[in-house]
């Protein structure tokens, strides 16, 4: 009787080792299924951010850049309006399109902006005519500001932006899609003379006022 209870007991231990190793054996196989699984997870999604970063740069440096400046300084001694030219250029490898441009003059108390004010002259810009064109890699074009509140000058008015007691301003913005098909905006913000240590006697941009995306 005690052999074959050993016997009994030897083959129920041997089948027990044989079912830890086998659950053992399932697990490790397991884990090492979640472990690259995961690492598959992480390496599809790096791939797809780096595609999306690659995507994302070229565009960048495809897209159309719709650059800024003054062509012409505001002539404060003519009887007319202050006549500025603001030159709009293409700097970017592709076209622009549905390019929309606004910009205005305005003559106010003091050398800065009020939100108030900045405002009014975003509200007035919304009210102007305009119309959509496309403008192409290194094209540009020139356009006055129109005249906004204080416009006409009147002799009283330019020797106040003279000695900085008024400021001169020219506000405006561009708006436009890119090749690709996204919008982007432009907003400049350029002042002549304005508080002490702010007088130029041409147009200098603004410290506020000017931003792109």
């Amino acid at each position: 009787m005690c052999t074959e209870k050993g016997a009994t007991d030897s083959e129920n231990g041997n089948t027990e080792s044989k079912n830890e190793k086998h659950d053992a054996f399932e697990k490790v196989t397991l884990a090492t299924a979640i472990v690259g699984v995961v690492i598959l997870c992480i390496y599809t999604a790096l791939t797809g951010y780096q595609a999306y970063l690659a995507k994302d740069t070229a565009e960048r440096q495809l897209r159309a850049y719709i650059s800024v400046g003054v062509e012409k300084q505001p002539d404060l001694n003519g009887s007319g309006p202050p006549n500025a030219v603001i030159l709009f250029k293409n700097t970017g490898q592709t076209p622009a399109y549905s390019v929309r441009v606004h910009s205005v003059f305005s003559v106010l108390n003091g050398g800065t902006l009020s939100d108030a004010q900045v405002k009014d002259i975003r509200e007035y810009m919304a009210t102007l005519k305009g119309y959509e064109s496309a403008m192409f890699p290194g094209q540009e074009f020139h356009q006055s500001p129109e005249p906004a509140k204080g416009i006409p000058l009147t002799e009283n008015q330019k020797i106040k932006i003279g000695m900085g007691a008024m400021t001169l301003w020219v506000n405006g913005e561009v708006v436009y899609e890119d090749a690709f098909g996204h919008p982007h905006f432009t907003h400049f913000r350029l002042f002549m003379n304005g508080e002490e240590g702010n007088r130029y006697d041409r147009l200098v941009w603004a410290e506020h006022g000017n931003d792109a995306n």
